[in-house]
Order: C-alpha cells, then sequence, then structure tokens
C-alpha cells in the first residue's frame, strides 16, 4: 500500500511540473508576440506628394480586436477593418502637409449605411482642406459606390460590374 501512495504521488507530482511548464512557455510565447506587435517606436512620416490609398474591402466594423493568435490557427484579421481607425488616419492624412490625396480602391465592401456615411463626411472635410480624392473600382457595391462618389475622379475597370 506504501509504494502505491508513492507511485500516485510521483504522478501527481509529474503531472503538476509539467503543467506548469507548458503553462509558463505559453504566457513567455503570448507576451513575446504582443511585445513584437507593439515595438515599432518610430513613427512614419510620407515623402512629400504621397498619396494616401484606402482599400474598400472587407468588413467594416466600429472597433476591431487584436488576435494574436489569428495567425497561429490559420486564420488573417486582413479583411476587417475599422470604423475608427479609419475616420482618424483620413483626419491625420487631412492634417499632414505630405499627403496631397487619397485613391480609395472600391471592392465589397460590407458595412452598414451610417458608417459608410460617417467615411462620406470625413472625405467631404477631407476634400474641403483643398486635397483630391480619386476612386478605382473592378467592381462596386451600392455601398462603395455611394461613398465614391465624394471622389474627383472615379474610375472603373472595363471588364468591372
Amino acid at each position: 500500500m506504501k509504494q502505491f501512495f508513492k507511485t500516485v504521488f510521483a504522478s501527481v507530482l509529474g503531472v503538476l511540473i509539467a503543467s506548469g511548464i507548458i503553462i509558463f512557455g505559453m504566457f513567455c510565447f503570448v507576451i513575446g508576440i504582443t511585445a513584437s506587435m507593439g515595438s515599432s517606436s518610430s513613427a512614419y512620416v510620407p515623402d512629400k506628394n504621397t498619396v494616401y490609398k484606402i482599400s474598400l474591402k472587407g468588413t467594416l466594423s466600429d472597433r476591431t480586436e487584436q488576435n494574436p493568435f489569428a495567425q497561429l490557427m490559420g486564420g488573417s484579421d486582413k479583411e476587417q477593418l475599422s470604423l475608427s481607425d479609419l475616420l482618424k488616419s483620413i483626419q491625420i492624412a487631412k492634417e499632414n502637409e505630405n499627403i496631397t490625396g487619397i485613391y480609395l480602391e472600391a471592392g465589397n465592401l460590407s458595412a452598414g449605411s451610417a458608417s459608410i456615411s460617417a467615411i462620406r463626411r470625413a472625405l467631404k472635410d477631407f476634400k474641403e482642406s483643398g486635397k483630391f480624392v480619386v476612386a478605382y473600382g473592378d467592381m462596386y457595391t451600392q455601398g462603395s459606390y455611394y461613398l465614391c462618389s465624394m471622389a474627383d475622379s472615379l474610375f472603373m475597370n472595363p471588364q468591372g460590374a
């Protein structure tokens, strides 16, 4: 009986130590990924006469959440746009002297009408600063066409829809 309890205790202790090592390793891995994502301390300064490109494809939501495990699990959050980030970037482009205009690349944008109207108002405010907006698309949805109609010039692929 004494030998049985020794074996059970040794097995339980081994499982606890292995679990601790695995949890510690996962914790260090997550900390490393998080640190590498936010380690860019240098700010981007655009060259003179830069055109800011906005790709209108994917899903537009109010805010996007950062998922460090998305790439590990085979997923990608590239097709997700954040309304607040988009509006903020248009405002920054308006205030930056080196950015001369915005190029809208229309695509299959999934967004609500209120979000599209907010972006359209931001583009109108951008144009009032004297800068240009140009749009091009292979395919326009109703929402992306409404958004791109704010552009000075609107282009479409001859084979587009």
